[in-house]
């Protein structure tokens, strides 16, 4: 039971926080940070807002599926992506059109396709 106690993640964080904050109200950090910032000037009278909801589908993005250009009357259920596959500076790996600036740098990263929670 001890055992389980000094693993928990949530006492980890706890702990860790109250020794971050500690730390820095030893430095007087929080009056340095204070007399250093002014308050921010509203400067924009518009502003963009995309709710995204869910993301990106992972068919038009980084899962390539069976591409077919779209024509009246064809079958909903043959439509797996709206956008063609392009192949990507890594071999065998191919992401969907739009992608091209990350398909290009594509050698020097890693793409993980699996996520479970």
């Amino acid at each position: 039971m001890l055992y389980d106690s000094l693993l928990d993640r949530r006492h980890w964080l706890t702990t860790m926080a109250s020794a971050a904050a500690s730390a820095m109200a030893m430095n007087h950090a929080p009056r340095l940070i204070a007399a250093d910032s002014q308050p921010p000037v509203a400067t924009a009278d518009n502003m963009i807002l995309l709710w995204m909801a869910g993301g990106m589908a992972h068919t038009e993005t980084f899962d390539p599926k069976n591409y077919i250009p779209f024509s009246p009357g064809i079958e909903t259920k043959r439509v797996l992506s709206t956008f063609p596959a392009i192949d990507t500076s890594a071999d065998s790996i191919q992401f969907t059109a739009g992608l091209e600036e990350m398909a290009s740098v594509m050698n020097k990263g890693t793409l993980i396709r699996t996520f479970t929670c």
